[in-house]
């Protein structure tokens, strides 16, 4: 009997030790992976102090933990309407930061930039293009959420040209519930411009074009700086215009989605206007080398696309202004395929009133649809 509880004594022991032994195991595994991630976040991260920062700032784009970078006390500030997915929110980020400096004596104000889901915005109905619940999130470290709160509100909801605005971003700040402002209307105002950032996404159309090569490198000729983004984001509708309306609502590097071409640029203009963005987005060498010259299209835009573009003419007025218009040689070839005679007294009405309707379907009124009830509009008059 003694020796029975001597052996399972012995067992129980052996147990123990190997429990001890794995739970060892397991405890130096746990230790070594939590140092190796802290590692590979100080490395692998584009924070200020990461060996990869240079690769980052390289390829324009940032990796941090958390919303703010060095910031464990995070707040949302509030979110940019009218932004999304169609914008570049890392080159956003490098905006705001100089700005932030520049209103804080040169020091940094903790701060982050991100695309993501925010409450309280409608959901997407069917256009997956831009998802509306999807837009500009900005984060600020508690002690600096105020500061970045007040210069916001300051430099995008107080000047009425979005050209004027951070990085001609056409965006407007929704602060959060717990940093609007004091009037009695705030709460209800704030509600109503999530109402209206989802109304101007639905009437958004995106247009992908991989002929831009650089929308912000400055170009100075006759004592003016241009850049690629301030000539598109100019462009009057209609075109050749001075109307006040501009043609494109938005210009970005693609940097959200799926399957997305090499270097492609993200621009978006109204579904009304969709046509003309897309026909002068395809001559944009042209109308560049028009409104500034050869070299800063150089400078802009792909070798293939201004080769594409060449025997494109702007046509002009008689005082030397664009009327809106542009031609090449295949025009003259087409419009003389259009008058040529077809061997018979058959008259074409080219107006655009009649190419409007040349898909209308006939409207029938009458409730019984037999040829007796419409022969005179479907089969011309009856016989007899």
């Amino acid at each position: 009997m003694f020796t029975l509880y001597f052996i399972l004594l012995s067992f129980a022991f052996q147990d123990t030790a190997n429990i001890f032994s794995r739970s060892t195991s397991i405890f130096c595994w746990l230790i070594s992976s939590i140092r190796w991630l802290c590692l590979a976040c100080s490395t692998l991260t584009s924070t200020v102090t990461s060996t990869m920062n240079w690769w980052y700032k390289d390829n324009h784009s940032a990796c941090y933990l958390y919303d703010v970078q060095d910031s464990d006390d995070a707040v949302e500030v509030g979110t940019l309407a009218f932004s999304g997915v169609h914008c570049d929110h890392f080159r956003l980020a490098r905006v705001l930061d100089l700005i932030f400096r520049s209103h804080n004596g040169g020091a940094r104000l903790k701060l982050g930039v991100a695309v993501k889901m925010s409450k309280g915005y409608p959901k997407n109905e069917g256009n997956f293009n831009f998802p509306k619940d999807r837009l500009i999130v900005v984060s600020a470290d508690s002690m600096d959420a105020q500061p970045v709160r007040m210069i916001l509100y300051r430099e995008f909801n107080c000047h009425p040209d979005p050209l004027q605005r951070p990085g001609q971003y056409n965006f407007r700040l929704v602060p959060t519930p717990d940093m609007v402002s004091l009037g009695s209307q705030a709460h209800s105002n704030r509600e109503r411009m999530q109402q209206k950032h989802s109304a101007v996404l639905d009437s958004l159309v995106p247009l992908y074009s991989t002929d831009i090569k650089d929308l912000d490198l400055p170009y100075t000729k006759d004592g003016f700086t241009y850049t690629l983004r301030k000539i598109i984001l100019d462009v009057r509708h209609p075109l050749g215009s001075d109307s006040a309306t501009r043609l494109y609502f938005s210009c970005d590097k693609a940097v959200n989605g799926r399957n997305l071409p090499a270097s492609a640029s993200i621009l978006t203009a109204y579904t009304d206007r969709r046509t003309a963005a897309e026909a002068l987005l395809r001559i944009l060498p042209t109308y560049v080398s028009f409104w500034v010259d050869n070299q800063a299209a150089k400078k802009w835009l792909h070798p293939q696309a201004i080769v594409a573009c060449q025997g494109v003419e702007l046509t002009l007025t008689d005082t030397g202004t664009w009327d809106g218009q542009w031609s090449i040689e295949e025009d003259a070839i087409d419009l003389d395929i259009l008058e040529e005679d077809m061997g018979a007294p058959v008259v074409f009405d080219f107006s655009n009133g009649a190419l409007s309707q040349r898909d209308e379907p006939t409207i029938l009124t009458a409730d019984d649809a037999t040829v007796h009830s419409f022969s005179t509009q479907l089969n011309g008059p009856l016989a007899g």
